[in-house]
């Protein structure tokens, strides 16, 4: 798994376990899950993108 390998470091790591559980199951980018996961692990009540694809399927809120 790649957030165990000693050569990738994720300062987040629950959320990046989350992030690519969203990604192993197809509904979002591993990068959009993360940007959405550390987002809402700082506090933040939604994620906003101009990009629908991650707004659908990550969890963010489309911006258009």
């Amino acid at each position: 798994m790649i957030l165990r390998n000693r050569q990738f470091f994720c300062w987040a790591g629950g959320q990046g376990k989350r992030a690519l559980r969203v990604f192993e199951e197809g509904s979002a980018d591993f990068a959009d899950g993360l940007i959405e996961r550390s987002a809402s692990g700082a506090g933040c009540n939604k994620t906003v993108s101009f990009d629908v694809k991650p707004a659908k399927q990550a969890g963010m809120t489309l911006l258009a």
